[in-house]
């Protein structure tokens, strides 16, 4: 079996080693999951990773190696990163960017001013309600396709929790609520059990070298790669 990672810094290991690390998949979760079950592992998660670029790198991974492996052969562990973000392709840089609403002062400094307009553009035109929508959008439309080619999966929220309620309560999402496959995604709806929550409240903290990033440390993500795995064997 192969377990196929994704999502944000949080999935990625960021920060477990020095300030600012981008990613450290050797300590990060996913691999202390697939060693307890006795997998491999895949990690594609990157830092800043918006849903769209959690939704694009799993489909892409999948399509380039999805007859390498018999379809049960691959069990895919996504943690949903925020749904404020999003990212844009560069085509003179060839590549695409993640956006991160509040990073102006960063963005200020190493963005081009097209890229630059675009980021504040996209913040100045940000609807929270739309934002809910849209990660209705990329569940539904991520459980479908892993679905179609018979792909075991498991849904996760990294700090955030899928709404049911407008900001106005006005039951707005029910009917994409209904669409959710909640055996796949069982903490859709609570906070307690958000990868973050679950560590800090039994007092896992911030590795000393990065106290103020929001990213824990090697123990964090040793003790959430036993509490998956132990979730996955038990449940899955």
């Amino acid at each position: 079996m192969l377990l196929l990672a994704n999502g944000c810094s949080h999935t990625a290991g960021a920060e477990i080693e020095y300030l600012l690390q981008g990613k450290c998949y050797e300590k990060a979760y996913p691999k202390y999951a697939a060693e307890l079950l006795g997998w491999n592992y895949e990690n594609i998660a990157d830092s800043g990773a918006s849903q769209e670029r959690i939704v694009r790198t799993t489909i892409d991974w999948v399509g380039k190696n999805y007859k390498k492996y018999k379809n049960t052969e691959i069990f895919v562990v996504i943690m949903w990163s925020g749904p404020s973000r999003v990212e844009f392709y560069d085509g003179i840089l060839d590549k695409y960017i993640q956006v991160v609403p509040n990073n102006d002062a960063l963005y200020k400094q190493q963005f081009t001013n097209t890229q630059y307009v675009y980021y504040k553009s996209y913040v100045a035109i940000q609807n929270r309600q739309a934002q809910m929508i849209k990660w209705y959008n990329n569940i539904i439309l991520m459980q479908s396709y892993l679905t179609s080619l018979n792909i075991n999966y498991l849904f996760l929220n990294a700090t955030e929790t899928l709404p049911i309620n407008t900001i106005n309560n006005s039951k707005q999402f029910l009917h994409l609520a209904a669409q959710i496959n909640y055996k796949k995604y069982p903490w859709a709806h609570t906070q307690e059990n958000s990868y973050f929550n679950v560590l800090k409240n039994r007092g896992f903290k911030p590795p000393l070298h990065a106290p103020i990033g929001g990213h824990l440390g090697a123990d964090g993500h040793k003790y959430y790669g036993e509490y998956l795995a132990k979730y996955i064997k038990e449940t899955i």
